[in-house]
């Protein structure tokens, strides 16, 4: 599963209950990195350790410079930032993290597919 990493331009260290997807992209929001092939468990063990790897100590330099080369006042994951699994998005909160609200139009066919995406090992009825 391709994993994204999008930090707030100007961050405010505050979650936004209010943040759809549609509004993670630029300007407000920069994609600082993208992981290819990362499994992901949806119990938050995974998030949390993306979190952890994320904070300015344990970043890889190379990283830090690609941040650092995209203007942002931050190089540490922080509350407001998103992280987007699949097409599963997932704000820092101050305590773990909220999946934020989709707000994109799909067809049937299109949530066909995210069902069997987010639900691997039910049946596979067709919808």
């Amino acid at each position: 599963m391709e994993v994204q990493i999008w930090y707030k331009r100007n961050p405010t260290f505050r979650e936004d209950p209010n943040l759809t997807v549609s509004q993670i992209c630029e300007p407000q929001f920069v994609q600082v990195v993208t992981i290819n092939d990362m499994v992901i468990s949806f119990d938050g063990r995974t998030l949390e350790r993306l979190y952890q790897d994320f904070q300015g100590e344990f970043i890889p330099i190379d990283c830090i410079n690609r941040i650092k080369n995209k203007n942002l006042n931050h190089t540490s994951m922080s509350i407001g930032d998103v992280i987007v699994a699949g097409e599963f998005y997932y704000q820092v909160s101050s305590v773990g993290f909220n999946m934020v609200k989709d707000d994109r139009i799909y067809n049937i066919q299109d949530l066909s597919q995210l069902l069997k995406q987010a639900m691997p090992n039910s049946d596979n009825h067709d919808i």
